[in-house]
């Protein structure tokens, strides 16, 4: 029987939309559709992009615009955020985005018979609830919040769709803000089935060296996205002047211009030894070989940490959006809040050397 907090959805035909707006909402939608398929392999799940491919407004507004202001321009990011926080503001941009996106939506439900739709993002919500109004059909519309702790009231403006929560916290949050008790319902973390299935009994030094890196030495993971976690070069920099006796790994996306200014550093060094690489697809063996991570607060980064037992260093958070996820971090032990690079690079070198030194870390 496919449940998800408590739904059935056995002989349905379900869409799970999402928006590229990050790597947490897609990420998220993906596992779903994985743990939903594992557990009924007849159940037809498809994933549909919210705006459709060819918007290139909204995409533009909700995608590009949301990565520049999130790693580039976060005053940008954090007037917007407060901005989205009055109700009218939000009312007034569902009117003068519906007719780009409604009629789209309208067809995808229609053509693909849709029973099911789970949205992964809440600019997507409101417009699927009219879409699914223009039909005339009994469709049922359910909202993933992909912000664990704390979130926009963005999602919480769609009172009569099902909403999943990752936590108690945003559950009350969420019905303070006018979602009824019994729609609000509180599921595990959507993570990938390669987390999930974890072999963490696979000894570091093992796993080092599958990756090509030295198994008594410690490895340092700095990762954070499609473009490279921002300030990734100055934390090089600093552990290269202090000279910290380890490997480092760090993961540049699509970002050309932090790969060479890394790679330059690695080859006016021996200690620490550093290697970059670009996109990958198996984050989860890193984060595994890896004694300490150096990431942002992103829910799915924070989340596969953990699910790896790889202890981090969050450099940065989205304004409130994070903020939860980084408190979480910290309250329950699994790593650190520092945004400074020289601090950082002290916490690394104290962190390896009481870690070689026998100390608990």
């Amino acid at each position: 029987m496919s449940t998800v907090g408590g739904i059935k959805f056995s002989g349905r035909r379900i869409a799970l939309v999402y928006l590229n707006s990050g790597n947490g909402h897609l990420a998220q939608a993906l596992a779903l559709q994985q743990l939903l398929h594992d557990t009924d392999p007849e159940l037809h799940v498809t994933l549909l992009h919210g705006f459709g491919k060819r918007n290139r407004l909204l995409n533009f507004v909700f995608e590009k615009g949301y990565g520049i202001s999130c790693n580039y321009e976060s005053g940008a990011f954090s007037l917007i955020y407060d901005i989205g926080e009055h109700e009218c503001v939000l009312r007034v941009l569902t009117h003068l985005f519906a007719p780009l996106v409604t009629g789209y939506l309208k067809r995808q439900l229609q053509e693909q018979e849709i029973s099911d739709v789970i949205s992964f993002h809440f600019a997507t919500t409101p417009f699927l609830a009219k879409a699914i109004r223009a039909t005339g059909r009994d469709i049922r519309l359910a909202t993933v919040c992909t912000d664990p702790f704390t979130a926009p009231r963005a999602w919480f403006r769609t009172p009569r769709a099902d909403l999943f929560v990752y936590s108690q916290e945003l559950r009350q949050q969420a019905i303070a803000q006018g979602m009824a008790p019994d729609r609000v319902r509180i599921i595990p973390f959507l993570l990938a089935k390669k987390y999930r299935e974890l072999n963490t009994g696979i000894p570091r030094g093992i796993r080092k060296a599958r990756l090509g890196f030295a198994p008594g030495v410690p490895l340092l993971l700095i990762a954070g996205g499609g473009n490279g976690l921002p300030g990734a070069r100055k934390i090089v920099a600093e552990c290269v002047r202090l000279r910290i006796p380890c490997d480092i790994a760090v993961i540049c996306g699509r970002n050309t211009v932090l790969a060479q200014q890394v790679q330059l550093l690695a080859r006016q060094t021996v200690l620490p030894r550093i290697r970059t690489f670009s996109f990958i697809d198996n984050m989860e063996e890193f984060l595994c070989a890896a004694d300490l991570a150096v990431t942002k607060a992103g829910a799915s980064a924070v989340f596969e940490a953990i699910a790896c037992r790889c202890p981090v260093i969050l450099s940065h958070y989205i304004y409130n959006q994070e903020l939860g996820n980084m408190r979480y971090v910290v309250r329950h032990g699994y790593g650190y809040f520092i945004q400074e690079p020289e601090a950082i690079c002290r916490r690394i070198q104290n962190f390896f050397r009481d870690m070689q030194g026998g100390k608990p870390v």
